[in-house]
C-alpha cells in the first residue's frame, strides 16, 4: 500500500517538473513580431481618435465676412458725414473739390470693394433673391436688378428698390441726358459705336438698361474676381443668365449680353455725376415715386 503512494507521488513531482520547464522555455523564446497593420486597419483605427467634423466652420466664416461687409458699410456712412460737412463749409471753388475727392472715393469703393465680392453669387431670377443685400448671405442668390440695387444701396445711394424696379428697368435713374444704342441689332459694328459713344465720357460708372436685363458699365481700371488689377477699357459687371448664370465682370465688346439683349438698344447714365454725388452726400433719393395710376 505504502508502495503504490510513493509512485504515484514521485509521478506527480515528475509531471509538475515537466510543465515548469516547458513554461520556461517558452518565456525564454524571442516574441514574434506582429503583423504590419494595413492602411484600412489603420484608418479604422484612427476613426476613433477624430473628433467629429464641424461643419459651422464654413458658415462662421460667411457669418464673420457678412459682419465686415456690414461694417464697411457703416465706415461708407462716416465717411458720408464727413464729407457732407466739409462740403457745407467749403465755398463754390471748396464745393468742387469735395465733389472731385467724392467721386474717387465712390469709384474706389464700387469698383475695388464691393464688385468683387458680389463676383460668383449665382443668379436665380426669384423674389427673395432680388432683396439679398449682403454677398455673404447664407444660400445667397440675386438677378439683375437685385444686383444692381443691392450695389447701389451697399454704396450708400437711398432709393427704393420696388419703384426702382418698375420704372423701365433702370430708364429711371439715370442723368438727364441718355444714351441710346446706335445702328441695328446684333451688329457688331453697332457695338463697337456704342462702347465708344460710353468712353468718350470718360472714366466712371454708367449703369445700362437693355431690352429686360441691366446692370454696370465701368470705364477705367477695375478689380477683377481673382483680386488682380485688370487694365484701363469698358467692362459690363452683371449678375448674368448665360452662358454664366452668376455675378460676372466681361469686357463690353466682347460681352454676348450686350450683343443679344439690344432690340430697342440700352440706355446708360453716369451714376457719378455732380447730381448723384450731392444726393449720396445729403441721403436724398436717386429717384423719385411715381404717382400710382387708379
Amino acid at each position: 500500500m505504502w508502495g503504490k503512494r510513493i509512485i504515484t507521488y514521485l509521478s506527480f513531482i515528475a509531471t509538475l517538473g515537466l510543465s515548469i520547464s516547458q513554461t520556461n522555455s517558452a518565456e525564454a523564446r524571442p516574441k514574434e513580431p506582429l503583423p504590419p497593420t494595413t492602411p484600412s486597419q489603420k484608418k479604422d483605427t484612427d476613426l476613433e481618435k477624430i473628433v467629429e467634423p464641424k461643419p459651422v466652420k464654413i458658415s462662421q466664416s460667411l457669418e464673420a465676412k457678412a459682419k465686415k461687409y456690414n461694417l464697411a458699410r457703416k465706415q461708407r456712412e462716416i465717411k458720408r458725414n464727413k464729407l457732407r460737412k466739409e462740403y457745407k463749409k467749403a465755398g463754390r471753388k471748396g464745393r468742387k473739390s469735395v465733389l472731385k475727392k467724392t467721386r474717387k472715393y465712390l469709384y474706389d469703393q464700387i469698383v475695388n470693394q464691393i464688385f468683387p465680392k458680389w463676383y460668383g453669387v449665382p443668379f436665380i431670377y426669384k423674389g427673395r433673391c432680388g432683396r439679398v443685400q449682403n454677398p455673404y448671405q447664407k444660400d445667397g442668390c440675386t438677378h439683375c436688378s437685385g444686383f444692381s440695387g443691392a450695389i447701389l444701396k451697399g454704396v450708400g445711394f437711398k432709393l427704393d428698390r420696388d419703384t426702382y424696379i418698375r420704372q423701365d428697368y433702370g430708364e429711371s435713374y439715370l442723368t438727364t441726358k441718355k444714351y441710346f444704342f446706335p445702328g441695328k441689332s446684333r451688329d457688331p459694328k453697332s457695338v463697337g459705336k456704342f462702347v465708344e459713344s460710353v468712353k468718350k465720357r470718360g472714366e466712371g460708372i454708367y449703369t445700362v438698361a437693355l431690352d429686360k436685363h441691366m446692370g454696370f458699365l465701368v470705364y477705367g481700371r477695375i478689380t477683377s474676381s481673382t483680386g488682380k488689377i485688370l487694365p484701363k477699357d469698358l467692362y459690363f459687371i452683371q449678375a448674368s443668365y448665360f452662358p454664366k448664370r452668376e455675378v460676372v465682370h466681361e469686357n463690353a465688346m466682347k460681352s454676348p449680353t450686350i450683343r443679344f439683349l439690344r432690340k430697342f438698344g440700352p440706355a446708360c447714365g453716369d451714376i457719378l455725376s455732380q447730381t448723384y454725388l450731392q444726393k449720396w452726400l445729403f441721403n436724398k433719393p436717386i429717384i423719385k415715386k411715381r404717382a400710382r395710376k387708379h
